[in-house]
């Protein structure tokens, strides 16, 4: 019987409906078992034992040492604590890991010494400027045996494919497997429901997702009778974004009523429910390994207009901005076009709803997670 085991280092609740979770829940239909071992962040309410027929199995508590990180320290006490567990498990049959590090190098490289016959997938989670770093940064002796070692790659965009397939250490290796949408989730979206409404969802204020530069634009345009929303946490990172917003509404308050901060949307048919009204998305992001939320307004019938990150070309049908390529990007440009392209559809709905059911069977055919899984590379490992 085989046994699939992912270590995600530090597991929330919100982790179980991106593809930290979906990929697990989709492979279960390959396995007798599967689960998810990981470790948590001390303060927070425990995880269920089980999600969707997987086991969840936490192996203990850990405090970050700031906002954002765990020490590298930790990080290696966890990985002593994860290869335990792995070579205890003698039934353990294939596993699942997250992201190109040297500390998941040398995990991988003793559990695969320890159980020589255990079948090992890398999800990268990369993106154009992390794909670049491994073709020209990591050439040592113990990176090619890492990569011997490991018997499935994915990365998340076409763009990160080439640039990693075209590299003699990665080529045959690695395959595009894109973040996909929960096939429960997905309802085909009617023109009919769409409403004058233009959203953007994420963590609000971050530095990879740019809102501040949203704000920029929202400033240029002539709303009429349209509303914009903002979906997620308002953030403090490197700034405080809440004076961003203060000082937004105060130079154009007559925006108080159709400029909307809706706060974190934590129930997903909620969420899915402000997709369908949508009748475009926006995202000005500086840099992103994916962009999830791209493919969930896609999928749900949204027009979207992004900067060039993540996804975004493999959507065909979208909106990039000009000059927007990550590490390259012109504000005063983005400002310029996505402002213009914002009003056009303001000003003329229609344009919203061009090639929209092209656009809808293009999506169901590539990035629901059942046809993700059915890849051949995907059978083929879990064998």
């Amino acid at each position: 019987m085989k046994k699939l085991v992912l270590y995600f280092p530090i597991l929330w609740n919100v982790h179980l409906k991106k593809d930290v979770g979906l990929f697990p829940i989709y492979l279960k239909r390959y396995f007798h078992e599967v689960e998810i071992i990981y470790f948590q962040e001390e303060g927070y309410d425990s995880l269920p034992t089980k999600y969707r027929d997987i086991k969840l199995i936490k192996l203990g508590s850990v405090k970050r040492y700031n906002k954002e990180k765990v020490s590298q320290i930790m990080r290696l006490k966890l990985n002593k604590i994860v290869y335990q567990y792995i070579t205890d498990n003698k039934d353990i049959t294939h596993f699942m890991s997250f992201h190109f590090s040297f500390l998941q190098m040398y995990l991988i490289n003793k559990i695969k010494k320890e159980l020589p016959n255990i079948k090992i997938y890398l999800k990268s989670d990369c993106s154009i400027i992390g794909a670049n770093n491994l073709v020209r940064k990591y050439t040592g002796f113990w990176f090619r045996k890492y990569l011997k070692n490991i018997d499935l790659i994915t990365v998340e965009t076409e763009d990160t494919f080439n640039i990693l397939n075209q590299n003699e250490k990665f080529k045959g290796k690695v395959h595009c497997a894109y973040n996909g949408y929960d096939d429960l989730l997905y309802v085909k979206p009617e023109i009919a429901k769409k409403e004058k409404t233009i959203i953007t969802v994420g963590r609000l204020g971050t530095a990879p997702k740019n809102t501040e530069l949203f704000l920029k634009i929202i400033k240029k345009l002539n709303l009429k009778d349209w509303k914009i929303k903002l979906i997620g946490p308002i953030e403090k990172c490197e700034k405080d974004f809440q004076k961003d917003i203060d000082k937004f509404y105060s130079e154009r308050p007559d925006l108080k009523d159709k400029v909307i901060f809706t706060g974190t949307i934590n129930d997903s048919d909620k969420l899915v429910e402000e997709y369908h009204k949508a009748s475009a998305f926006v995202l000005t992001s500086r840099w992103e390994s994916s962009a999830l939320v791209l493919l969930e307004a896609a999928i749900n019938g949204c027009y979207v207009l992004t900067t060039n990150v993540g996804i975004a070309k493999d959507l065909r049908y979208c909106y990039i901005c000009p000059n927007s390529l990550q590490g390259q990007q012109s504000e005063e440009i983005i400002v310029n076009n996505f402002s213009t392209e914002l009003q056009k559809l303001i000003d003329n709905q229609e344009l919203c709803f061009e090639n929209f059911n092209e656009r809808n069977e293009f999506c169901e055919s590539n990035f629901l997670m059942s046809k993700i899984i059915d890849s051949e590379y995907f059978k083929e490992w879990c064998e």
